[in-house]
């Protein structure tokens, strides 16, 4: 994906991707912001595993109204790395404001903040793994992770 992903709409789970499987996402050269589902999965859901490398802008603002995981969604794990702009402004209804999975969880190499995501009506303001394994990793400079909200 060259550019951004960007104002995608789903009636019902992953506003811009659904995949019956595992998903691989590599190279967003913008953002991938804004997009909203009815359901679980702002952006993307996935009935396997995710994984989400290379975005040069951030993931922000992307809602899922009606379930887990504002921006991702997987029923098994997610692993985002290599995100040069900020995780922020993402919003879920159920879990995990940003990010949520059944299985584990792992963030890598983030070149901004972590802020503003909400979980409404569950856990997890920013990251929700159901299996209880998360792990922020070699994130750059120091980025604040603030503000993000659940419950």
């Amino acid at each position: 994906v060259g550019g951004d992903v960007h104002r995608n709409t789903a009636s019902g789970r992953g506003g811009a991707f659904f995949v019956d499987g595992p998903a691989r996402i590599v190279g967003v050269g913008g953002a991938v912001s804004e997009n909203v589902a009815q359901g679980a999965g702002g952006a993307a859901y996935a009935t396997g595993d995710v994984a989400l490398v290379g975005v040069g802008g951030g993931v922000i603002d992307n809602r899922a109204n009606g379930g887990n995981g504002g921006a991702l969604y997987a029923n098994g794990s997610v692993s985002a790395s290599d995100i040069a702009g900020g995780i922020s402004g993402n919003s879920a209804s159920g879990s995990g404001g940003a990010f949520a999975s059944v299985g584990g969880l792992s963030v890598a190499r983030v070149g901004g903040n972590i802020t503003r995501n909400r979980a409404l009506g569950g856990d997890g303001g920013a990251f929700f793994a159901l299996d209880g394994s998360c792990a922020l990793l070699d994130l750059d400079d120091e980025p604040l992770i603030e503000h993000n909200v659940a419950g």
